[in-house]
């Protein structure tokens, strides 16, 4: 971080990046045109943030590689360390400090740009044994993910909280298949005529304690498919069902099985197209962004006349409107 930069009090941009700066509607062009904004923001002191409540693979996968490509593409690999990545309902932070940089640009050749992005973006991230793409674990922000992590102790109750919940969804569709069909198009949360059975995905994390030991943790669990009103036959029914499709039920009865448990610290909310996320009540992108405005010392005060958060932005798809 440069010091002169946390000095002049610059500014926060924060995004949404799943329907906000990419989707399958949107072509690739959209997002060159946003991150080519956000860069020359940067590149006049700026500090950028991309927040998703999406998993690291999908992060990694649907934009990193090519936020990265884009860089290089516009000779503006040297202001990766201005943007900030969460994930995982903004429970990951992940940067790309500036030492980083001089390391990368000595093998920089003059190789085609698409094998040049392979090899950046495959020094910065792996893949699992999950074949999931991972940021690898000296970029992630250990003492962040300390503060986000789900209790180890209870992802076997998560498990098995879920597991019932499972058994109560594909039996209410069974037996209700008719009422179903007449609101939502359920063949697209089937194999055949077999309702696809929910699962579980825990997300882990690998990151690096102070003693350089490496360790996993999750911050995130997510429930997927469910249907929800995103399958409406009728778009006009969508904003009715908000709130009032099966998902909602299914988040209603994992969170009172939570309080019932004593884990009314997790929370279970409603994600993307189908999925239901779980992570500590406190964590969402807010609650991300709250915590990068006091890390970068971008924060204002009642006596300077300002409003905390006054000097960032953010906008996204879903900032007002409900369902996200």
């Amino acid at each position: 971080m440069n010091s002169q930069c946390l000095n002049e009090k610059c500014c926060l941009i924060a995004t949404d990046i799943d329907k906000t700066i990419i989707s399958e509607e949107k072509e690739k062009k959209v997002l060159y045109q946003v991150v080519g904004l956000l860069a020359d923001a940067a590149s006049h002191g700026t500090q950028v943030a991309f927040i998703t409540g999406n998993s690291m693979n999908e992060l990694c996968i649907n934009f990193l590689k090519i936020f990265i490509k884009y860089l290089l593409d516009t000779d503006n690999f040297h202001l990766l360390d201005r943007f900030h990545f969460f994930c995982n309902s903004g429970g990951v932070y992940v940067r790309f400090p500036f030492n980083l940089k001089s390391k990368l640009f000595r093998e920089k050749s003059n190789e085609k740009s698409d094998n040049h992005a392979q090899k950046l973006f495959d020094q910065i991230t792996f893949t699992d044994g999950n074949n999931n793409r991972r940021v690898k674990a000296p970029f992630v922000n250990t003492s962040y993910l300390n503060r986000c992590k789900i209790p180890d102790g209870d992802i076997e109750i998560i498990q098995q909280i879920t597991d019932n919940m499972v058994e109560f969804y594909i039996k209410e569709i069974e037996e209700n298949r008719s009422h179903y069909c007449e609101k939502y198009d359920i063949k697209k949360i089937c194999d055949g005529n077999q309702i696809k059975k929910p699962t579980l995905e825990l997300r882990p994390v690998s990151h690096i304690l102070e003693n350089n030991k490496l360790v996993e943790s999750t911050v995130q669990v997510t429930l997927k498919p469910i249907l929800s009103f995103q399958y409406a036959i009728n778009n006009n029914e969508k904003p009715g069902l908000i709130g009032n499709d099966l998902r909602s039920c299914l988040v209603k009865k994992i969170q009172q099985e939570f309080d019932d448990k004593g884990l009314s610290h997790l929370i279970a909310r409603p994600a993307g197209r189908s999925s239901i996320d779980i992570c500590l009540q406190k964590l969402d992108k807010a609650y991300a962004l709250e915590f990068l405005i006091d890390h970068l010392n971008l924060q204002e005060y009642p006596r300077s006349g300002k409003k905390f958060g006054s000097n960032v932005i953010y906008f996204g798809d879903e900032v007002i409107a409900g369902g996200g």
